[in-house]
């Protein structure tokens, strides 16, 4: 068995086992054209043949950011869709005059706008759950992110496996299997030179702080904050759970 089916074999595993997906679901792929949302396609796409229940849909988001770049991304996922022959919808928002008229960063207008496309695209198309390329190495970046802000459990608990009608079932794979695994696959993936951008928090952990705290205190800093996710989602649930015969009675 090669790597790549070895891999395909996980996912399957962590879908039916860690995200609950029921033997009839229809999933809508989040896909920006980048090494893990196209991983994230293909892995769906070839453990789907697993699932004869299961129906696929794609969906790419353009942020009216970064000109014909941007342009060409759009076009390589709608041509992989094609290819494969998986519905596909393109849904195109104004992020920086979004940003402009409510006061946010480029990242939280592209991310809330992005999510309000996915959900309509859901029901348009009424695809059950929407499913994102989250792997562990952003699981920590979200997890140092929330540190330095000051967080609880909660917000310690970093990016959930699932979330109402969204799940990451890359969440327990490290970036570099992503990677390995679209070479294998020889799929196409764009890069968006953004993502080197450090003037933006998330790229400035993911660049600078990440790998220099890996380097001089801890190599396996992303395993460490990945767990640390972990057990912060399993204690607040478990507080939930000895709150919840209390709050019937407030």
């Amino acid at each position: 068995m090669s790597s790549a089916e070895q891999l395909e074999r996980q996912v399957l595993q962590f879908c039916r086992q860690v995200l609950q997906f029921t033997a009839q679901e229809k999933i809508l792929i989040a896909c920006s054209g980048g090494t893990d949302s196209m991983a994230l396609a293909e892995l769906l796409q070839r453990i789907s043949s697993h699932e004869p229940g299961w129906q696929l849909a794609i969906c790419h988001v353009h942020h009216g950011l970064r000109g014909t770049a941007a342009d060409h991304d759009a076009d390589q996922v709608a041509q992989y869709a094609a290819e494969r022959q998986i519905p596909f919808f393109l849904r195109r928002v104004a992020a920086g005059q979004y940003a402009q008229s409510e006061g946010l960063s480029i990242e939280d207008a592209a991310r809330r706008l992005r999510y309000q496309a996915l959900e309509e695209v859901r029901h348009l198309s009424g695809c059950t759950l929407i499913a994102t390329g989250h792997h562990k190495e952003d699981q920590a970046e979200t997890v140092l992110m929330r540190l330095l802000r000051g967080a609880g459990p909660t917000g310690l608990a970093g990016i959930l496996p699932r979330r109402a009608a969204i799940v990451r079932p890359l969440l327990f794979l490290r970036r570099h299997e992503l990677t390995a695994y679209c070479q294998e696959r020889q799929l196409t993936v764009c890069e968006d030179e953004s993502n080197a951008d450090t003037a933006f928090l998330r790229n400035r952990i993911r660049h600078v702080l990440l790998p220099q705290l890996a380097a001089d205190y801890n190599p396996e800093l992303v395993e460490t904050l990945a767990k640390t996710a972990l057990l912060c989602r399993r204690e607040d649930a478990f507080l939930e759970s000895l709150l919840e015969p209390f709050l019937s009675q407030v």
